[in-house]
């Protein structure tokens, strides 16, 4: 139970960071740039679709839980990583 409510909680945060742009997106990149991947690389080696992470960067559409938890492990980061911004220092 409690861990259902964290991840609402996480989604939620998630949710209020994508109203203002594309601001997962960067999250990701980041992660990308700093581990020297390139998205087709990214999406070869976590089986998500280059058109996944294309549509993000446009704005498309946002990633869902699951796909956030992927790429979560995938950087070996916590998917709490993607709510976090770095000026509101959460």
């Amino acid at each position: 139970m409690i861990d259902t409510i964290i991840i609402f909680e996480i989604l939620a945060n998630v949710n209020r960071k994508l109203e203002g742009g594309d601001f997962l997106y960067q999250k990701y990149a980041e992660l990308r740039d700093k581990a020297g991947k390139t998205d087709y690389a990214v999406a070869k080696e976590t089986g998500l679709s280059t058109s996944t992470l294309t549509n993000w960067k446009y704005g498309r559409y946002s990633p869902k839980f699951d796909k956030l938890l992927i790429l979560a492990k995938y950087f070996d980061v916590p998917v709490e990583y993607f709510a976090e911004d770095p000026e509101d220092g959460r």
